[in-house]
């Protein structure tokens, strides 16, 4: 029988094994609120007075953040990493863990 308590969680924590769980519509409203395709947004990282963000699907399906004034394109994990000054790996085990599909 496997013992399954002793498989080390970073191993799960990829993008791909969390997008299987969770969309990632729902990790983008989780850490930057209800949003709407198609609308604009003040941007999370830094003072706007003109709304300037937006959300887009990608030609690949993603969801991505979309900073209209630099152009910055962030995806669900690279939005959490800005937005919590974080790495990669942090970033996927805080999604994971907010979205309890790990306990820290």
């Amino acid at each position: 029988m496997i013992d399954f308590s002793k498989i080390d969680s970073d191993l799960l924590l990829t993008p791909t094994w969390i997008l299987s769980r969770v969309e990632d519509s729902t990790i983008f409203s989780f850490y930057f609120g209800k949003f709407e395709l198609g609308k604009v947004y003040p941007s999370k990282f830094r003072k706007d007075r003109n709304p300037s963000t937006g959300f887009y699907v990608s030609r690949s399906g993603n969801l991505n953040y979309n900073d209209l004034i630099n152009g910055e394109k962030l995806n669900c994990f690279e939005f959490v990493m800005k937005l919590h000054g974080c790495d990669f790996k942090q970033s996927l085990t805080l999604i994971a863990s907010d979205f309890w599909l790990i306990t820290k």
